[in-house]
């Protein structure tokens, strides 16, 4: 028809237009791809049908319903059988093809898969409402509408990472009838300290790219089988293109109720966000849960393993060095998709597979990439633990606190500090050099941590080398008493592992990175009903704001992300305190005027120290030396630029 290209093309450049000017109101030059961009789409898979359609949510008031755009496989066989349905419900599209491995194994298991688009998002209809109430109880009708149809056996278990992941919680804590399960890998729990204001410190980047990817269907319409229409939304329609258009041209064109908007509007965890917070009533999931958090996650973070073991139900986890998406989550890896195969069987389908005698948590060491399954051509997502272990619950029962204090010329000592306060600058956003490509403008790629530490700009305290080696699994905290010329200032808190020579094997002394955490100064009153001495918790509320009096020592303590690792005897622990870099993963901080000049104190009166939650008696096998520089996912090495004998600033 002449001109419908053009007109086709009106609606998705509205969605581009609103992408750019959410991309340029924050100032980056592209949102981070959702991790399920890395596959094609796969329009069918041998033996199953296609539902290809929209589900009508709210429907209390049919006439005023609103479509979600959603695609479904379940097996051909047997004739008119009734599946569990595994659901992923995101912000991102509704096409089936990211899935494909995954649903390939559960189609032939006997499960239906299947995919929906969050209200305004991709082809839904609605208005697109970050992580709003409506939003929840659109994915409670979702289920609701599972459960009716006549391949439906009415078990629904909530899986998926990322968006699908976090989308799981405020969806369970309704108890939907029909959900018996959720799998919410790499989520996020606690928006405004997990992701949004990470210590306090706005964080834009983030949801910059969540807002920008919601507002694009990231998969073209594609070719599908064509099944017998009927009266209800149960079989495929042979061309869904005008009402996804439609949607999308009906659907806002701002900013309102995006995660853009929303960060940028509330700056304290306020009633807004605060009730937006995916596990805010986490207690009310009573449906078992499997979760995999990847320490290092430079999307999402893992403070989600400190909220996730709340729910009422049956709790599962893989816990392990990573990041997110496809090439450094651990949610792709082979052993984690096999664990959570076992757990839908197990919980979905009932079967008595042994799952329910395993140890609920099984946190992997030293994850490294292995062998791609899928031959080099492939999506390169393998990764393999260096050895495991099992745990019955987290926080771990057998976790202690180990207490480092920071003293005089550089020194992390296990005894109470000495000697006069360590001075820093502070100049935001450059607490780090960065060597830009050749041709790159200045300040247009994130810096990146093997890049060295600007001289005068951060405090390094060493520990003497381990006599043994050191088990950290959970959260640490950072006590630190500080003074600044400035009325608020921002930390960040790094910690290293500093190996000895013969660790590498003729390379220069290298520090391994482990993790890290942050504070704004003005953000350090503390909620004394769930803070614990190796995690603090700020109540982030704009009356509990305290400005600092310019040179006056002040107490705050920094949180530093839960995190696994064993300190090898023979290392050195290293801590790092410095400004946070503008960049970091996929996240963006937001920095404060500078510069200023911060002191670190460490006396009798004013001791600072660093407390870790650790596990006793635990040990590396000791057929596991350490690991090769570069190898260990998202923990990178660099060579040391502080001598070891302690020194407070390069």
């Amino acid at each position: 028809m002449p001109g419908a290209p053009v007109r086709d093309m009106a609606p998705l450049m509205r969605r581009l237009v609103l992408l750019l000017s959410v991309v340029a109101a924050f100032g980056f030059a592209a949102p981070p791809t959702s991790s399920f961009a890395a596959h094609s789409y796969v329009p069918h898979t041998p033996g199953t049908k296609l539902i290809d359609n929209y589900v009508p949510v709210a429907e209390d008031d049919p006439t005023k319903a609103t479509q979600l755009r959603m695609q479904a496989e379940y097996p051909k066989a047997p004739v008119d059988g009734r599946f569990p349905t595994l659901l992923v419900y995101q912000g991102y599209s509704h096409k089936l093809g990211p899935t494909n491995a995954f649903r390939t194994w559960a189609t032939k298991q006997g499960y239906a898969v299947m995919v929906v688009s969050v209200r305004g998002a991709g082809c839904s209809g609605g208005s697109y409402d970050f992580l709003s109430e409506q939003e929840a109880a659109d994915g409670e009708d979702v289920i609701n509408w599972i459960t009716r149809q006549k391949w439906s056996n009415g078990k629904v278990a909530l899986i998926g990472d990322s968006y699908a992941g976090l989308e799981q919680l405020p969806v369970a804590a309704r108890r939907p009838q029909g959900l018996v399960a959720i799998a919410p890998g790499q989520p996020v729990a606690d928006l405004y300290r997990d992701v949004a204001y990470p210590g306090g410190i706005s964080n834009t980047f983030l949801g910059a790219g969540f807002s920008a990817d919601v507002h694009v269907d990231l998969y073209p319409e594609a070719p599908h089988e064509s099944l017998a229409v009927t009266p209800v939304p149960d079989a495929t329609v042979d061309d869904n293109k005008p009402q996804c258009l439609q949607n999308q041209t009906a659907a806002p064109g701002s900013l309102t109720g995006t995660a853009a908007g929303l960060f940028a509007a509330h700056r304290w965890d306020d009633g807004e966000i605060h009730k937006r917070a995916p596990g805010r009533n986490i207690t009310n999931i009573n449906v078992p849960t499997f979760t995999v958090v990847g320490w290092q996650d430079e999307t999402v973070g893992s403070r989600a393993i400190v909220e996730l073991p709340k729910v009422s139900g049956p709790f599962h986890a893989v816990l392990s060095n990573g990041g997110h998406g496809w090439s450094a989550g651990v949610w792709y890896a082979t052993r984690a998709q096999k664990r959570l195969q076992e757990f839908l069987d197990f919980y979905v389908r009932g079967i008595d597979n042994g799952f329910g005698t395993r140890s609920p948590i099984e946190v992997w060491w030293e994850s490294e990439r292995g062998a791609d399954p899928d031959g080099p051509n492939g999506p390169d997502t393998e990764i393999v633990p260096r050895w495991t272990s099992d745990l019955p619950r987290m926080p771990a029962p057998q976790d202690r606190e180990t207490t480092f204090f920071l003293s005089a010329k550089g020194e992390l000592s296990p005894g109470l500090g000495s000697g006069g306060p360590d001075q820093y600058e502070y100049v935001g956003g450059t607490g780090q050099y960065h060597r830009e490509p050749v041709g790159t403008p200045v300040g247009s790629t994130p810096p990146e941590w093997s890049d060295p530490p600007a001289p005068g700009k951060s405090l390094v305290y060493t520990s003497p080398p381990l006599e043994k080696d050191l088990v950290v699994l959970g959260s640490a905290s950072l006590d630190v008493w500080l003074d600044s010329t400035a009325t608020d200032t921002d930390l960040q808190a790094v910690l290293t592992e500093v190996r000895p020579d013969q660790a590498d094997a003729g390379e220069q002394l290298q520090e391994m990175y482990v993790q890290a955490g942050w504070l704004r100064a003005s953000h350090r009153t503390l909620d004394g009903n769930q803070s614990i001495p190796t995690r603090p918790f700020h109540t982030h509320q704009f009356k509990d704001t305290k400005m600092l009096t310019p040179l006056k020592p002040e107490l705050m303590r920094v949180e530093i992300r839960p995190f696994g690792h064993v300190f090898r005897a023979g290392s050195r622990l290293r801590l790092s305190i410095e400004a946070p870099p503008a960049k970091t993963g996929n996240w963006t901080f937001e920095s404060l005027p500078g510069p200023a000049l911060n002191r670190v104190y460490h006396d009798l009166a004013r001791p600072s120290a660093l407390r870790l939650a650790t596990l006793p008696g635990h040990t590396a096998p000791k057929d596991k030396g350490y690991p090769a520089c570069g190898t260990v996912i998202r923990q990178p090495c660099r060579a040391t630029t502080v001598p070891t004998g302690g020194q407070a600033s390069p």
